[in-house]
């Protein structure tokens, strides 16, 4: 079977996870969940993003990992 090995690191993974509370968002403190603004200095331009995980950033648009380069600048 091609995906039995696949399948069982998942559950593996999947049996260590564990579900946070979502955090109370506000002020300066960035964390996953959070929506950050930032400007664009030369245009003046400003673009949203949210903080996410590094697997949901693959697949949203406008989510950046928390482990990109760019997220590590606004924590």
């Amino acid at each position: 079977m091609m995906y039995g090995r696949q399948l069982e690191k998942l559950a593996e993974v999947m049996s260590q996870a564990e579900v946070l509370p979502k955090p109370e968002l506000g002020g300066e403190e960035v964390v996953i969940g959070s929506i950050v603004r930032v400007e664009d200095e030369d245009s003046g331009e400003t673009f949203s993003h949210r903080i996410g995980s590094y697997m949901v950033a693959l697949d949203e648009v406008g989510v950046i990992s928390y482990v990109s380069p760019i997220a590590h600048l606004l924590f």
